[in-house]
């Protein structure tokens, strides 16, 4: 008897790596086709998700894919600024879809946002936390930090403050 539940725990616990095999070999494919995604603001959501799941597995792959989306969605509003003609319905999408990026990758971990953010800027030039201006960048940390006050209010505490530095 002791013998079958074993073998019973271990075919479930090979089946489980199994499965996991196989979302990761899913995600790599729909990763390979993500340039098709449209329009661009799906594109960079889809790869926030994709880090955020291979956060565990893959970190180094997981800080490579956002820094790309990251990126591409600095682009995305930097043409949109230099656009005089922005309607009020599609800026508000693309401020939400900032705060959505910020706060899927604050949630990951808290000082990768700082890193990101900063990425861009002067290499000589020091790496500052978010001031305290009422950004997207803010929002989404101080959403995070607020989730956090139960379980670990220490860091929600060491968030908060990050944010309003």
């Amino acid at each position: 008897i002791r013998s079958s539940s074993a073998l019973g725990r271990i075919d479930r616990a090979s089946s489980i790596e199994e499965r996991k095999r196989e979302a990761l070999t899913l995600l790599e494919n729909l990763l390979l086709g993500v340039d098709r995604i449209s329009p661009v603001e799906y594109k960079v959501l889809f790869e926030i998700e994709a880090a955020t799941i291979l956060w565990e597995s893959d970190r180094q792959r997981a800080v490579s894919i956002l820094k790309a989306a990251i990126g591409e969605l600095r682009r995305i509003l930097g043409e949109k600024k230099e656009s005089t003609e922005i309607n009020s319905k599609r800026k508000s999408r693309e401020q939400m879809v900032w705060f959505l990026a910020i706060r899927k990758i604050a949630a990951l971990q808290p000082g990768l946002v700082r890193d990101l953010l900063s990425e861009g800027d002067a290499p000589d030039k020091p790496k500052e936390a978010i001031k305290g201006v009422w950004t997207e960048e803010a929002r989404a940390m101080l959403s995070v930090a607020s989730e956090l006050i139960d379980k670990d209010p220490r860091l929600a505490a060491q968030m908060a403050e990050q944010t309003l530095d």
